[in-house]
């Protein structure tokens, strides 16, 4: 005969068993109270019953099991393919103070109702990849912050207005899906529009995250809400590091001559210049980074602004991103090395010169390490928000996927 022991003690063991179909007994030992006589009763030896079982599971935790299982063999894959030596995260020059920042975002609702979250089967959102591949698989250079499609891709693809910001120089730019941000052009001066004018465009928004060798995420879908450009108190509120930094690059772009040439005329004429003076200067001005940031503290030079606002996100899009980076890796692969040119010298070097690293992989994968093509020289971008860096390495890039322990604006 069982008997089932309803007091046992709390130390007692229990083993759940799933192997076999088979009864185990567990036995416990114990002395009861002593009765009213004084008297001890007998220790008796009880015994517990646990019966081996299998859990039929559900419908709704099979599909959980299946998800768990995609995203952990999603993982191997990226860390199975990611040089960690090779990537370094790149420390932002340009960073500009959270107060500015979350003053324009306010007019998108407070920060739990301006971002999208956005989740993909497969974490896919969070993948990003090189811009060759980019620009090879849907056109477009691969310097430019708004790309023109040329008609045999655009035959290819209903895909359109592909937008690049750049978050060297656009540092509140969303660097993972659906967050919102800003977008920053120095020419911020000519700016005459009412506060948070909407872009009716719906922009197709990757971004470069701050790393090093560069890669790009898909950020979602996106219009951009024109608004006030930075005050000068704001400008003067910025770190040393920022203002000086924007001085140098507004200088070294090309997209940054419209402001060069104005701080030049004034310099020269000793006023402000005329719209036509400044469309027709083509002198060397001479002008320094420092007579540029004397201007941007005087208010003569203002940073303008773009709210990017999330809109939504193409799945689609970025599955057929994962999916065609395969093939094209393989054919990147495939071409002949170059030699990495000679840093010596490096800057007489003429502006149509390329180069491009081919790294050897025996198994290339959709999270191995990339080779970004022959990069090109640095082209004139549409303001702060310009293409890539042309000091940046031209060399090997990785595609990983980014994951923020930040704000959704600002990850660290």
């Amino acid at each position: 005969m069982l008997t089932t022991v309803k007091d046992e003690p709390d130390d007692t063991p229990i083993s759940f068993l799933y192997q076999t179909p088979e009864v185990h007994f567990t036995s416990t030992t114990h002395a009861h109270e002593p009765n009213l006589n004084g008297n001890h009763q007998p220790e008796v030896e009880d015994s517990r019953l646990v019966l081996d079982c299998i859990e039929v599971p559900t419908l709704a935790l099979l599909e959980s099991m299946k998800m768990k299982r995609k995203r952990e063999e999603n993982e191997k894959l990226i860390v199975k393919g990611l040089d960690t030596k090779k990537v370094k995260i790149k420390k932002s020059n340009l960073n500009i103070d959270l107060d500015t920042i979350n003053r324009r975002l306010d007019v998108l609702g407070p920060p739990n109702a301006r971002n999208l979250d956005i989740k993909v089967d497969g974490g896919i959102e969070g993948t990003a990849f090189p811009r060759a591949f980019l620009s090879d698989t849907w056109g477009g250079n691969r310097v430019a912050t708004f790309p023109t499609i040329g008609p045999k891709k655009m035959k290819e693809h209903p895909y359109r207005n592909f937008c690049y910001p750049n978050s060297d120089y656009n540092p509140a730019a969303p660097l993972i899906a659906g967050a919102a941000g800003l977008m920053f052009f120095p020419d911020g001066i000519d700016v005459d529009i009412d506060d948070n004018e909407e872009d009716p465009t719906e922009y197709r928004l990757i971004v470069k995250l701050p790393q090093s060798p560069a890669i790009w995420i898909y950020a979602g879908q996106y219009r951009m809400l024109l608004t006030a450009s930075l005050t000068k108190a704001e400008w003067l509120s910025q770190s040393p590091k920022v203002k000086r930094t924007s001085a140098e690059e507004i200088l070294k772009k090309g997209w940054g001559d419209t402001v060069e040439a104005r701080v030049a005329l004034r310099i020269q004429l000793g006023r402000e210049p005329t719209p036509t003076e400044v469309d027709n200067y083509k002198e060397k001005s001479g002008v320094t980074a420092e007579d540029i940031r004397r201007d941007f503290d005087l208010g003569k030079e203002l940073l303008g602004v773009n709210i990017l606002k999330p809109v939504g996100y193409d799945e689609e899009f970025q599955r057929q991103n994962y999916g065609r980076f395969h093939a094209w890796n393989e054919i990147e692969q495939a071409k002949p090395k170059k030699p990495r040119a000679s840093k010596k010298n490096s800057n007489a070097r003429a502006l149509n010169t390329t180069v491009k690293k081919m790294p050897s992989r025996r198994e290339p994968t959709p999270e191995s390490e990339l080779t970004d093509s022959d990069r090109e020289p640095d082209q004139e971008g549409d303001g702060l928000e310009g293409g890539e860096n042309s000091d940046g390495e031209a060399a090997e890039v990785h595609e990983l996927r980014y994951i923020s322990r930040g704000t959704r604006t600002r990850p660290s």
